[in-house]
């Protein structure tokens, strides 16, 4: 997919997910006690999830192909297309990486989510929503063979002492995920 056209797509959004999703994600960090030096919003639109959750977090990295005119001045921004590769931050660079209604737009969401878990620090945290639930059964297989475990709420958690890498044994880290169903 060209650029132009994934830049056209991403300005129809306008940027945004709706209250209650960004709510859901707050209360899926909140219930856990989950906070950090640094929060990667991977598809960050306006960056609207920095608005409910900058305070737990010193440093925000928003990552999109857009960056809309009302993003928030003091957050960091990161121009990427998320079809076309790595994304340009260190490794293990933040302590919860978040892609709100990202996935389902993507080319190749196995990929993506081996990117979310190369950004998060070891012990970090991976959250992942999407609004469609067809494509929410196949999210679950995307992190390999390892059961999950804990659904509280309508968020499921990958629990802290199962093994989430990008493939390769020598990667392989301790990364816990949870997945926010809409």
């Amino acid at each position: 997919m060209n650029a132009v056209g994934t830049e056209t797509r991403a300005r129809q959004s306008r940027g945004t997910s709706s209250d209650s999703i960004l709510e859901m994600v707050g209360r899926a960090l909140e219930s856990r006690k989950i906070s950090g030096d640094c929060l990667v919003d991977v598809g960050c639109g306006a960056g609207n999830l920095y608005r409910y959750l900058g305070s737990g977090f010193p440093g925000y990295v928003g990552v999109d192909v857009v960056k809309y005119d009302d993003f928030p001045e003091e957050a960091r921004f990161c121009q990427f297309d998320l079809d076309s590769g790595s994304i340009p931050l260190p490794d293990h660079c933040a302590d919860v990486v978040a892609a709100v209604e990202v996935i389902e737009h993507l080319e190749n969401p196995r990929q993506f989510v081996r990117s979310l878990v190369r950004l998060a620090r070891p012990g970090g945290w991976v959250v992942v929503t999407t609004p469609n639930q067809l494509s929410a059964l196949s999210l679950l297989t995307l992190v390999g063979q390892a059961a999950l475990s804990g659904i509280s709420g309508r968020a499921i958690s990958r629990p802290p002492d199962r093994t989430a890498g990008s493939g390769s044994a020598a990667d392989r880290r301790r990364v816990r995920i949870v997945y926010c169903l809409d």
